[in-house]
């Protein structure tokens, strides 16, 4: 009776053969088998071919990537005159604003405050903007990719711009005190 170690120990499966030792590999200069070959004078001829097409496929590459860099410089170029432009457009309208409101007396801002048209434009828009605070945290359950659900928000909102504007238009100047 042989144990598990013995049995472990062992070379394989009783009555079996050794394997045999793999093949082994010769190094050679010249192939063998189904190996196909070219003359030397041929394959120089391929090999020159193919590096004549390699310099001509680099130059237009090369010509291709110079093209790309002049047109992206152009793009920059344009781009950062329209950021000036932007720039400049913000800063003077700031100016202008800040100039207009430093002249503006408090005395007037206060005569604006008084106009009821006003504190209910203000009181309608601080409340237009918790609604939106509030709905934009509710979305989740109000499902808003419905485009349904969008068109409907979208059209209330334009509606009570619109009625703001209009009741705005016909009672401001009622209760504007010159």
């Amino acid at each position: 009776m042989s144990s598990y170690a013995d049995a472990a120990a062992s070379s394989g499966p009783i009555g079996a053969e050794k394997l045999p030792n793999p093949p082994q590999v010769k190094s050679t200069t010249n192939p063998h088998g189904n190996v196909e070959t070219l003359p030397e004078e041929e394959f120089n001829k391929l090999k020159k071919e193919s590096q004549e097409e390699l310099k001509k496929l680099k130059k237009v590459a090369n010509e291709a990537v110079g093209d790309f860099r002049k047109e992206l410089d152009e793009i920059e170029r344009q781009g950062e005159s329209y950021c000036n432009k932007f720039i400049k457009y913000v800063k003077d309208t700031y100016n202008d604003l800040s100039s207009k409101v430093q002249t503006t007396s408090s005395k007037s801002i206060v005569e604006e405050i008084k106009n009821p048209v006003v504190i209910t434009q203000a009181l309608v828009g601080l409340g237009g903007l918790v609604a939106g605070y509030f709905t934009y945290l509710e979305r989740h359950r109000i499902k808003s990719e419905n485009k349904i659900v969008l068109a409907t928000h979208a059209s209330i909102i334009t509606g009570l711009i619109l009625v703001d504007g209009y009741l705005f238009k016909t009672y401001y100047p009622k209760y504007k005190k010159n």
